[in-house]
């Protein structure tokens, strides 16, 4: 049995990484992808582009002009260390629960492909990096449908980085930062906003959490349990401590967590990490700390909202220390 799974997982990565996306199934009932990690620069792909303003909406094809970058602006900042940051999440998994989650990687640097956008924006045409696109999306939908067949439930994280002032970590679950900040929990919780989540399906079973408001910003969110954990140094937002942005950097979740998550239904739910760059600087002791911290923090979700023991989700026959995850994107330039 070990033997089958691990020659499945090395021939599954390895053709994926000759395609530009990497893909480490796991047997845990937790996704991670890194759309923003990849340090791939293929001359065959053309650079991300801003569009073009035409008939109301932007168009992304290689030959529309004038460009208009307000309107129709793209990002080509990758994320650093984030694909780096992922693999060694998923390290701290093994090491607590002594199976791995699903792992997706984009291995195509942002100025190339956006894996967090939808076909048009994110690849522009190129025959290439739309092969790429629909690779890296289909693999989370593989392993959604794996996670929902083995298990029922499962939780989904689109791993990210940012270079906000606040230097916190910022989790988008479809919620803007104005309903964030708009007041207080009973606010949060009457305003329809659980079902127009990311975390949908969780939300609606009555037995998972007192309130939305207390799954995504209560002491057991994923949030509150990050900072019971190390009080001060993984400081969260949404969160007990910062319920709402008031104003400072937030990202709420983008194309993958919209369209991975329940908020449309389903069983998995989904949200957008945004990590902050000194837990992702050059410092593996510190950013690893917080990886084996948030692992823990995740299990004790997972077992709380999901009745999911991640200790118990995997037979002793499937664990392997054979399955590892890409490596990142260290390079200076261009990063967030």
């Amino acid at each position: 049995m070990r033997t089958h799974k691990m020659k499945r997982i090395l021939a599954v990565t390895a053709v994926a990484a000759a395609e530009y996306v990497t893909y480490v199934p796991g047997s845990l009932p937790i996704i991670l992808s890194a759309p923003h990690g990849g340090s791939e620069r293929p001359a065959s792909i053309p650079n991300r582009q801003s569009g073009c303003w035409i008939g109301g909406s932007c168009q992304f094809r290689p030959d529309c002009s004038p460009r208009d970058a307000d309107r129709c602006g793209v990002s080509t900042i990758s994320d650093m260390n984030t694909n780096t940051m992922t693999a060694e999440l998923s390290d701290a998994f093994f090491a607590y629960y002594g199976a791995r989650p699903n792992c997706v990687y984009n291995n195509l640097h942002r100025s190339k492909l956006d894996a967090n956008r939808d076909l048009p924006e994110a690849a522009q045409t190129n025959a290439e990096a739309v092969h790429a696109w629909h690779q890296f999306q289909g693999y989370i939908v593989e392993a959604a449908t794996d996670v929902a067949n083995r298990h029922g439930y499962g939780l989904y994280v689109d791993v990210h980085g940012q270079a906000h002032s606040e230097q916190w970590i910022e989790w988008g679950y479809l919620l803007t930062a104005a309903q964030l900040d708009a007041g207080t929990d009973a606010a949060l919780d009457s305003g329809g906003l659980r079902d127009a989540s990311s975390v949908r399906s969780l939300a609606c079973n009555a037995s998972s959490a007192p309130s939305f408001a207390a799954l995504v910003r209560g002491p057991r969110s994923i949030a509150g349990l990050l900072e019971e954990a190390a009080p001060g140094t993984y400081k969260s937002v949404p969160s007990v401590q910062f319920p709402g942005p008031m104003g400072g950097g937030y990202f709420s979740g983008g194309y993958n967590t919209r369209r991975h998550g329940s908020v449309s239904g389903g069983t998995i739910d989904g949200v957008q990490m945004e990590v902050n760059s000194r837990l992702r600087s050059y410092d593996p002791g510190a950013r690893r700390a917080f990886t084996r911290a948030l692992a823990a923090a995740v299990g004790v979700f997972t077992k709380e909202r999901y009745g999911l023991d991640l200790d118990l989700q995997i037979g002793a026959e499937e664990k392997s220390t054979g399955c590892e995850c890409a490596p990142g994107y260290h390079g200076p330039n261009g990063e967030a």
